[in-house]
């Protein structure tokens, strides 16, 4: 009821001055708003900084306390290796994307059994070391050093790993 009033009482003043000047009138500020925001600005600057102190706590990620089933660095990196290797042999084999996952689901699942691993705690693991990213990232360069030594290793160009000398390719 109020604004209906209120817009009464401000169209009749806007068409006094000969109505041109209605949308105009619509869109200026009010006569109180000067004192309105005189008295609000203390409370919005308190809020506001509230706001500003309360963000930064809201994209922290919270501290992970200790999975007990924590896989130990070593075996994870192991394991981290052998899973590298083995999505890298099921994108090269040429099946069908439902197939490539299927057959790398059933293979992880023996990494798993081979490093005395379940999926749940391979995931706590790497979900621990990651909020620990000092651990993962030096976890990585390991792993990353590895492939690329097995990589080498594998490299027919390489003198030393390469078929014999004078062998016909």
């Amino acid at each position: 009821m109020r604004i209906s009033r209120w817009r009464r009482r401000r169209t009749r003043s806007v068409r006094a001055e000969g109505g041109a000047g209605f949308m105009a009138a619509k869109l200026r500020p009010g006569r109180n708003f000067g004192p309105v925001n005189r008295r609000c600005r203390p409370w919005l600057l308190a809020g506001a900084l509230a706001a500003a102190g309360a963000l930064p706590a809201c994209q922290r990620p919270e501290e992970p306390l200790r999975p007990a089933d924590l896989v130990p660095r070593p075996q994870l990196v192991g394991a981290l290796i052998d899973l590298h290797l083995l999505e890298a042999r099921v994108e090269n084999a040429g099946l069908k994307p439902d197939s490539a996952r299927a057959l790398f689901l059933s293979q992880q699942k023996n990494v798993f059994r081979t490093y005395r691993m379940t999926d749940s705690s391979f995931q706590h693991s790497v979900r621990y070391y990651g909020v620990h990213g000092k651990d993962l990232d030096e976890m990585y360069v390991i792993v990353v050093d590895s492939l690329e030594r097995r990589m080498r290793r594998f490299d027919p160009t390489n003198p030393r790993y390469g078929p014999p000398a004078g062998h016909p390719l």
